[in-house]
């Protein structure tokens, strides 16, 4: 057949728990799931990760007049990706620059975010996941020309590993912002592990 048939999705190498709180929040890819696991906790007990978790919910996920959720942290991965594939066009440095540090602020990667560091890690760790899930299971993504012919898992991997390296080393490398992007490196480079 030439056209490719569902494919089964990335999914991490190592099965673990994932019931308790919160990391059962962080293993969930649903907007809708997510915000059930939050109101879930809120109807046991309330403490402060629950709260900064549903700040950072609201802040991440935007619903439409159809109870839609719309992911705005992932269209921010993924203006990150575009940004990394033009690093090296000719006279867009400052711009990229730009884009990256608005993008980094939007995702809560700068110094005057109100969310702790580790949360903010656990979640860029979570959307990296996303990414990944979502790339796997794309079919204009693993197909080879227009959803026709299927690429193996091999070189799917191979594809969204380079993208992550891209989007997770090679900007923070050639625009010099080492520091600001650590966190987000970091999670980049431990989901891979995880998944790939």
């Amino acid at each position: 057949m030439l056209f490719q048939e569902e494919r089964t999705p990335l999914v991490p190498k190592e099965k673990e728990n994932h019931v308790e709180w919160p990391a059962n929040y962080f293993a969930e890819f649903k907007p809708e799931a997510r915000k059930e696991i939050l109101e879930a906790r809120r109807a046991q007990k309330v403490d402060e990760t629950l709260e900064l978790l549903e700040k950072l919910f609201a802040l991440r996920y935007k619903q439409d007049k159809k109870g839609i959720y719309a992911d705005q942290f992932l269209g921010y991965f993924l203006e990150l990706r575009i940004t990394a594939e033009n690093l090296d066009s000719m006279f867009s440095e400052r711009k990229n620059k730009k884009t990256v540090k608005k993008c980094l602020e939007k995702l809560q990667l700068h110094e005057d975010s109100e969310f702790p560091e580790e949360l903010i890690y656990q979640e860029m760790c979570q959307l990296t996941g996303l990414y990944i899930f979502s790339c796997s299971k794309d079919v204009n993504y693993t197909s080879m020309l227009w959803g026709l012919g299927k690429k193996s898992d091999e070189k799917i991997s191979e594809k969204i590993n380079l993208d992550l390296e891209r989007i997770g080393e090679a900007i923070p490398k050639y625009l010099s912002m080492e520091e600001e992007y650590r966190v987000m490196k970091a999670a980049i480079l431990d989901t891979k592990k995880k998944y790939l």
